[in-house]
């Protein structure tokens, strides 16, 4: 078990300490002792106020840390030991964020650390990262010919342009199976989408789904 050196002074129920009212009245209280002598019941509240919370503030640090807090004189030791017990009890989370969550403050979180989401649960969905990431998902229903085996170029534009470049795009057909999907010619505000027919299906238009990332 770590040691805590520093101890409260005159806290038994019987200290010979002066009351609560008689110290918040006493004229010394904001002057000190200035002459004269003070008697044993004043020096001992005074003694006992601060080392109740000196002792106090050790015990917790020492407790965090599972380090002795020592009475050594080290100010920059026990400052560093401060912190870390702080660190341990303000940051380390059994349910990490938790907190954040029951506050309803989950968007403004997100916005200080660079993340934000737009038009979630519909089919243009944005997510903005830290640097300038983005990421789109969107639907589009796209024209296809009915001939098997012929592609059909359909021009897509996406939701929101990528302000630099966009990496790449991929897709997902929602509707008809017998459909190929691919995309080509990727710029930062649209791509080129090559849909073809591998059975004969009588339809003309077929939905997919994208994503794209750029930044």
């Amino acid at each position: 078990m770590a040691k805590n050196d520093f101890k409260a002074f005159a806290t038994d129920r019987n200290a010979n300490v002066m009351s609560q009212e008689e110290w918040e009245a006493l004229p010394a209280l904001l002057s000190g002792f200035t002459a004269g002598k003070a008697s044993s019941a004043q020096v001992n509240k005074a003694i006992r106020q601060a080392s109740f919370i000196a002792a106090a503030l050790a015990q917790f640090v020492s407790d965090k840390t599972q380090r002795d807090v020592l009475d050594n004189g080290d100010l920059p030791g026990f400052v560093e030991l401060l912190g870390s017990g702080f660190a341990v009890e303000y940051l380390s989370r059994k349910n990490p964020f938790g907190d954040i969550k029951s506050d309803g403050t989950v968007k403004t979180a997100l916005e200080n650390l660079g993340l934000r989401a737009s038009g979630q649960y519909t089919d243009n969905l944005l997510f903005t990262g830290p640097d300038g990431l983005k990421i789109q998902v969107f639907r589009r229903t796209l024209a296809n010919l009915t001939t098997v085996g012929v592609v059909n170029s359909v021009p897509v534009t996406f939701p929101v342009p990528f302000p630099v470049n966009c990496w790449g795009v991929f897709s997902t057909k929602l509707t008809w199976v017998q459909i190929t999907n691919s995309c080509e010619w990727v710029s930062n505000t649209g791509f080129t989408a090559q849909v073809m027919m591998n059975i004969a299906v009588n339809t003309n238009t077929s939905d997919a789904m994208f994503l794209a990332i750029g930044y």
